[in-house]
């Protein structure tokens, strides 16, 4: 079988964590493991607790906690008990009577109650000495950690101190003392707490949060809940019914505001759908006498023979602005033929055929046009690939007579030079050539050959043998 493992839930202490929300991890990962944090495995949980922390959070425990006594700064060593299991069964009238609590603090305050005489120290509502648990309250004693030594049943009329911390009392004074914690109890004011647009839960939430921040008791948080509720949630309240307890009204007005949003919701949608319902109506063209509205077959007649003309008349735009773009490309390379054998002929029986078999669907006789001004553009984009090509071959059929004229003509002036030099001798075979006479210098005889050209002039010179 596998085993399942457990990982400690880690905690920083950093302004973006939430110190109660770690702390019920922690809980939840001792019991996981199986740890009692009551007994003889304090010792182990308190040491799990210490290996969650790390950066400020563990750094502020070895501080303020670790290794540490707890004094509970509001209850005097004069109760004269020799035990705990008395001291935590006293009255507050008993320890009144023995002088036990701090002048003017929360315990005093709170023995001094008329209606609290009867409550003991160890009542959880007295938030003094605590049974031992994972969630201690020692609001009223004052507890905190002190390096001082313990300090119980001698009745030397000083703060008592108790031996070590354990796990309640290493949590309770976590979540009141922490930086962050302080840092949120110094922003927040209680009587400005109010719902606005917050929904029900959360605003609850965020007074429970912050009424145990500054330690405000459940009057005063309900209170604050009435008084901070949104105008619509107060009319609700009272049509629920006060009388009901803050978790069954919050309850209600969760139910109430869900409806509300789905109501919306709803609202959005069939306004959405008229809209778009509204805006087609607007862009569909109007055809009098619609297939919704037909009482007769002479209606429609009017529908199939409007139909008809409208399609015939786009059909004949497209094919005179296409004919007219190709007399253009005929005009600009009239040489270069032009293929429209592809146009297909318009033949009204398929366009009859078409309007009964889509005579309700106006997107297929968007679609018809689509592909006929398609079929069109191709038609012309192949024509003018065409007319380029044989532009083309024009060009190079140009540029190959050329040559070959330039060609023949070197060769037609090559053969007449050739018939110059063979008609010299036969020229001058009479002449003596013992004449004193200056001979006949041909030397300089010149015959200049112009070609189709003006780059160059060809110069043919007979030398003198």
């Amino acid at each position: 079988m596998a085993g399942v493992t457990v990982n400690p839930p880690p905690f920083g202490g950093h302004i973006d964590e939430d110190l109660n929300i770690f702390i019920r991890r922690f809980r939840g990962f001792l019991n996981g493991i199986g740890i009692d944090p009551v007994g003889n495995q304090r010792e182990r949980a308190i040491g799990l607790f210490r290996s969650c922390l790390h950066g400020p959070a563990g750094d502020w425990y070895d501080r303020n906690i670790d290794g540490k006594n707890w004094k509970l700064n509001n209850i005097y060593d004069n109760h004269g008990q020799g035990g705990m299991g008395n001291l935590r069964g006293r009255t507050m009238q008993q320890m009144r009577g023995t002088n036990s609590f701090r002048l003017h603090s929360l315990a005093s305050t709170f023995a001094n109650i008329p209606g609290n005489n009867a409550v003991t120290v160890g009542d959880p509502d007295a938030r003094m000495i605590p049974d031992e648990a994972f969630d201690e309250d020692w609001t009223n004693s004052g507890g905190e950690p002190t390096d001082e030594p313990e300090n119980v049943f001698v009745g030397n009329n000083n703060p008592i101190v108790l031996r070590g911390i354990r796990i309640g009392q290493a949590t309770n004074y976590f979540k009141n003392n922490y930086p962050t914690v302080l840092e949120e109890k110094r922003k927040v004011r209680f009587a400005n707490l109010v719902q606005d647009n917050e929904p029900i839960r959360e605003f609850y939430d965020k007074l429970k949060k912050y009424g145990s921040l500054l330690n405000y008791s459940n009057e005063i948080i309900e209170r604050q809940f009435f008084m901070g509720l949104s105008p619509e949630n107060q009319i609700e309240i009272e049509r629920i019914g006060p009388d009901k307890s803050i978790e069954e009204l919050v309850k209600a007005l969760e139910r109430v505001e869900k409806r509300k949003s789905e109501m919306k919701l709803g609202l959005g949608k069939r306004t959405k759908i008229h809209t778009y319902y509204d805006q087609s109506q607007e862009t569909k063209p109007q055809v009098p006498g619609s297939l919704q509205s037909l009482h007769s077959l002479e209606d429609m007649d009017k529908i199939i023979k409007r139909a008809t003309e409208k399609i015939t008349q786009d059909f004949h735009t497209q094919i005179k602005e296409l004919q007219a773009e190709i007399q253009k490309l005929r005009t600009k390379n009239p040489a270069v033929p032009v293929p429209i054998k592809d146009a297909k002929p318009f033949n009204p029986e398929e366009v009859w055929e078409k309007i009964w078999n889509h005579m309700s669907s106006d997107e297929e006789i968007r679609r018809e046009k689509e592909d006929e001004t398609k079929r069109h553009q191709e038609i012309f984009a192949r024509a003018e690939r065409l007319a380029t090509e044989q532009q083309a071959k024009k060009k190079q059929q140009s540029h190959t007579d050329k040559i070959a004229s330039r060609i023949a003509q070197r060769i037609e002036e090559k053969n007449l030079d050739n018939e110059i030099a063979g008609a010299f001798p036969k020229l001058f075979s009479n002449l003596d050539i013992n004449d004193n006479s200056d001979a006949m210098d041909t030397s300089n005889l010149v015959r200049e050959v112009a070609t189709d050209d003006d780059e160059y002039t060809l110069q043919l010179v007979r030398k003198k043998k």
